[in-house]
């Protein structure tokens, strides 16, 4: 009984993924539990079996024109963008955390204009630096 509590929740969540744009892990997933599992998603608006399968076959058309060197570049750029995005973060707990926390650049406290930490660490200072953008 667990287990299928546990599928029914992961299905809803695959669901979401689908609904909020392309993800074709979770359409796959659908499909699966639908099609070769006998499952049943009963209500909504839209009819996700029809959705997964459209995301699954515009995910096939895509990558049928594409090389092993374009998914290699997609990655590559994906990687250097993630690099960029973290020396942004260093760049700026460093600066922060050199300032003390006393000056207006720190992210926790807006209104004090303070750090709430007494020491502030470049760790510190990149934790609150990722809490406050979500990273």
């Amino acid at each position: 009984m667990e287990n299928k509590q546990e599928t029914a929740k992961e299905i809803e969540r695959a669901k979401d993924n689908i609904l909020r744009g392309q993800d074709i892990e979770s359409a796959a997933f659908l499909l699966e539990k639908i099609i070769l599992e006998d499952w049943t998603i009963i209500g909504g608006r839209i009819n996700v079996l029809k959705t997964a399968t459209i995301q699954i076959l515009d995910f096939l058309k895509e990558s049928k024109n594409k090389t092993i060197l374009d998914y290699l570049s997609e990655i590559v750029d994906l990687k250097i963008e993630l690099n960029d995005r973290e020396d942004i973060i260093d760049k700026m707990a460093l600066k922060i955390a050199t300032l003390n926390g006393t000056d207006q650049y720190c992210i926790k406290s807006k209104k004090k204009k303070t750090c709430p930490y007494k020491r502030p660490t470049l760790k510190k200072c990149k934790e609150c630096v990722k809490k406050y953008y979500k990273v």
